[in-house]
């Protein structure tokens, strides 16, 4: 009966980059619209972030990805209660989070992942909200 009611966090398994790959809907515009194009090649620099923090090549941990977009650190044992959303956005240089829609708008800009992951490294490690000064 306890296992019904209660989450004992030495139970949860690691998050993985499929769980957010998995847990993010991707927002694209209209096939064919002229920014289509620009959010595949920044949805796939996205998912090659996503393996990069995995395999530890990054100074970035998912955890940090997902406190960033949704001000948890992890997936919540019950799940979010709204689904969680990525949209792109070309007018910003660094991905834009909203927390409390818990969308995150990736900089659809770069054609080269590693100007990407730059951006997206100096966003996440500059962030300084959540308990984080």
């Amino acid at each position: 009966m306890r296992e019904l009611f209660c989450y004992d966090s030495r139970q949860r398994r690691k998050m993985s980059a499929e769980d957010l790959r998995n847990l993010f809907l991707l927002q694209f515009s209209p096939i064919g619209s002229n920014a289509r194009e620009k959010e595949e090649a920044t949805a796939m620099h996205w998912f090659t972030y996503l393996h990069d923090c995995e395999d530890g090549l990054l100074p970035v941990t998912l955890g940090e990805i997902m406190s960033f977009a949704t001000g948890a650190s992890e997936i919540p044992p019950a799940g979010f209660e709204d689904d969680l959303s990525v949209s792109f956005n070309d007018d910003s240089m660094f991905p834009l989070a909203s927390t409390c829609s818990l969308t995150l708008a990736l900089p659809s800009k770069y054609k080269d992942y590693e100007d990407f992951k730059e951006a997206m490294n100096t966003a996440l490690l500059g962030a300084h909200g959540f308990g984080k000064y």
